[in-house]
This record gives C-alpha cells, sequence and structure tokens, in this order.
C-alpha cells in the first residue's frame, strides 16, 4: 500500500515538473531524486541548491524548429524552474551545416529566462573544423543568429596531436557558424619543428579563422627561431587542409630581425616549417658587420648560416641598426 502512494506520488510530480518546464526544453531519461538521499550522496555543497533534483538528465533545446544544443548531466538541481546547476555535463552545440562543437565540464549552470550557460572546471571543447579548447570558465549564449562564446580565463587552443601546435592566451570570444574566435590578452605560441628546436610566437592578441586554416597575432609581435629573433605588424600560421599540421609563418610588416650577427629588414618573412628556409622578400636588405646585401629577394638556409640574395649586390655600410632584445 504504501509503494503504491510513493509511486503515484512520483508520477505527480514528474507530471507537474514536465508542465511547469519551458517549451524549448526536454528532458529524457530523469530519475527524480529527494533531497535526503541526493544530499548524502553528492556532499554538502549541494544543500543551498536543493528543491527539485534529477539524476541522468538529457536536455533538448530548439530554437525555430532545429535542434540547437544538446546537454546531458549526471545530476542537475533546480531551485526555481528558471536556474538549473549541473555536474559532470557532455554535450553539443550545433550551428549552420556541419558546424558543431562537443563539449564537456565539472560543472554548469543553464539560465533559462537568458538562454545562457554557464560552464566551469575542467572545460573541454571540440571544434568539428579541427580545433580543441581547454579552459576552466566558459559562458556560451545565444546571438541574434549565432552560438556565441566568452571566457576571461586562461585557455589552451590546440590540435591534434596536442604538442605538435598550442596557443595559450588569457581570455576569449567566439561565434559557431562563422568560426572565427579572437584571443584577447597575453598569447603565445609554440610549434616544433622537423629542422630547428621550436618556433614560438607571441602578441598582445591573436584570431583565429578556421575556414582559411590560419591564425593571425598582432600587437607587440615577436617571433623567435633558434637565435632568430623577428618583430613585425603581424603573423600568420598557415595550416594545411588535409592534417592541420603548421605549413609555414608569415610575418608581415616593418620586419627587423636578427640573430646578434647578421640584422634583416624586409616588409614581410616566411619561415618554412617543414623546410630549412627563412625567406626575406619586398626592398629586403641584410647587414653583416659593415656589408649590406640588397635584392628582390634573400635566402637564408643551412640551420641559418647561409645567406643568398636573389638578383642584389652587396655594398659597405658603417650605419648600424639598432635591435630591441627586450
Amino acid at each position: 500500500m504504501v509503494f503504491k502512494i510513493i509511486k503515484k506520488i512520483t508520477i505527480v510530480i514528474l507530471s507537474l515538473v514536465g508542465f511547469l518546464l519551458p517549451q524549448w526544453l526536454n528532458l529524457d531519461n530523469v530519475t527524480v531524486l529527494t533531497p535526503e538521499n541526493t544530499v548524502e550522496e553528492q556532499g554538502e555543497g549541494l544543500k543551498a541548491y536543493t528543491n527539485h533534483l534529477f539524476q541522468g538528465v538529457k536536455l533538448e533545446i530548439f530554437e525555430e524548429n532545429n535542434l540547437s544544443w544538446i546537454i546531458n548531466s549526471s545530476t542537475a538541481q533546480n531551485e526555481n524552474l528558471s536556474d538549473w546547476n549541473f555536474l559532470d555535463l557532455k554535450g553539443k552545440f550545433f550551428g549552420d551545416e556541419s558546424a558543431k562543437i562537443d563539449f564537456s565540464s565539472d560543472r554548469g549552470l543553464l539560465d533559462q529566462d537568458s538562454q545562457k550557460l554557464y560552464l566551469k572546471e575542467n572545460v573541454k571543447a571540440f571544434s568539428s573544423r579541427g580545433y580543441i579548447f581547454e579552459t576552466d570558465s566558459l559562458d556560451v549564449f545565444k546571438g541574434e543568429e549565432d552560438t556565441l562564446f566568452e571566457s576571461d580565463a586562461p585557455v589552451l587552443l590546440y590540435t591534434k596531436p596536442k604538442d605538435e601546435f598550442n596557443v595559450n592566451a588569457v581570455g576569449f570570444t567566439g561565434a559557431l557558424n562563422s568560426g572565427v574566435f579572437n584571443l584577447l590578452s597575453e598569447v603565445r605560441c609554440e610549434k616544433k619543428t622537423e629542422k630547428y628546436e621550436k618556433i614560438t610566437i607571441s602578441s598582445d592578441k591573436a584570431k583565429m579563422t578556421s575556414s582559411l586554416k590560419s591564425i593571425r597575432f598582432y600587437e607587440n609581435l615577436k617571433v623567435v627561431q633558434n637565435k632568430f629573433k623577428i618583430r613585425g605588424q603581424e603573423a600568420y600560421f598557415f595550416l594545411g587542409q588535409e592534417d592541420n599540421e603548421v605549413e609555414a609563418v608569415r610575418v608581415l610588416g616593418d620586419i627587423v630581425a636578427s640573430d646578434g650577427t647578421k640584422t634583416a629588414l624586409s616588409d614581410r618573412v616566411e619561415l618554412k616549417v617543414k623546410e630549412d628556409a627563412i625567406i626575406f622578400q619586398g626592398s629586403p636588405r641584410i647587414r653583416v658587420g659593415e656589408n649590406e646585401m640588397v635584392g628582390e629577394e634573400i635566402l637564408i638556409t643551412n640551420n641559418q648560416k647561409n645567406v643568398q640574395v636573389i638578383r642584389g649586390n652587396i655594398k659597405s655600410t658603417n650605419k648600424e641598426i639598432e635591435f630591441d632584445d627586450e
């Protein structure tokens, strides 16, 4: 008799919850927990949030009849049927055509009124375009025509395998459909190469455009390859179309490069990642001691030991070029 009464009460509770939930939320495979059991199982930290408690929650969020977000959570609780707290989240964000991001995090909060999802702790976002983000704080919300992302926390961006190419920064914004992500400060990138130990790029800002397979670094730009230190206005990593491997690094605008014994100036320089070559173009000139070499193109090879001037000449100069080594 007691079991029948409990069963009827549970059915009534589920019916009321299903009726009160907004139309754009669907919950599948939901198990309702009593507050007492949930607090004992999950710890004291849940007491402040305990009201409606669920286990094994799946939320499907629709916009204009199209599936927009999927959120799976081991445990969910809400206090006013507006804010939902989640533990152990996994899910997907869907965009136009094939754009998609899979995500996971330890905790999350969904604000139904503003349609914002706040992900916290061990957040990972896997883009269908080949990039992976890791951070401890990510805000996801609906823009007018896109799913948008914001974070003011440190972030790691990389492609597989992880040790081949990665970018660290503090803070970023992005949009799912456009595939554009802006890194906001303290940007630092390292790329291992076959011919050299690594290439390091640091800047104040960076912009990733996955559809163009490139990353742009700008503001207070510094590029280092072995002994060569390069300064310019902006730099680009160009990734291969098939394997996301970095093929080249191109630096543009008022180039000054030095390894301590020779100094080069040009409008642009390209570092061939898989080759033993640094190519200066755009009115290039290079100075070694009192000799200055000028040509249409300057090629540095053999682990930066050999210098070749294409269609150029050599002249003497006593003028020195200052290079900021800080």
